[in-house]
């Protein structure tokens, strides 16, 4: 539709009626997509599940680095890696043994993470942090808490803490 063209009103897409039907999407690009009426439905559903997934995330990293920083003298930082079916948060501690009392308060947060947001399968594992490199790939992980860099605890951009 041109600019100069008046705004008609919302054509309506029904799946009973319209599922089987191919649809012509002709973006500005002049890319030309031809999709069948569920199709264009399920795209919808699929826009719209990932906005809230995208949301809930946000507000789970947010979550984590407020609750590692509360944890400031047992944790160095925290790193978010994507492993195939769910997203591992790795807690890197400073002493450089396993600490049972942050292990029981991990699995309370593991809970409350699972309970709280829609983001998947959730797992938090504690690493000692002189041994980061040999856990997770600095490169693709994502650091969601360190405080190792600044005198204040730092958050990946995407976290507004």
């Amino acid at each position: 539709m041109g600019d100069s063209q008046e705004k008609t009103s919302a054509i309506r897409l029904s799946e009973s009626e319209h599922g089987s039907l191919d649809f012509l999407v002709h973006p500005e690009d002049d890319d030309l997509f031809v999709r069948t009426g569920k199709q264009v439905i399920a795209s919808c559903r699929l826009g719209i599940g990932f906005e809230a997934w995208l949301s809930d995330f946000t507000d789970l990293l947010a979550d984590v680095h407020k609750w590692a920083g509360e944890r400031s003298v047992k944790i160095q930082s925290c790193y978010c890696v994507p492993q195939s079916d769910r997203i591992v948060y790795f807690f890197a501690t400073k002493p450089s043994q396993f600490d049972f009392d942050l292990a029981e308060e991990l699995a309370d947060l593991n809970i409350r993470l699972m309970n709280n947001y829609n983001v998947g399968a959730v797992e938090l594992r504690q690493i000692p942090a002189n041994e980061v490199e040999r856990f997770i790939d600095l490169e693709s992980s994502r650091a969601i808490y360190d405080n190792t860099r600044r005198e204040h605890p730092t958050a990946h951009p995407t976290v507004d803490p």
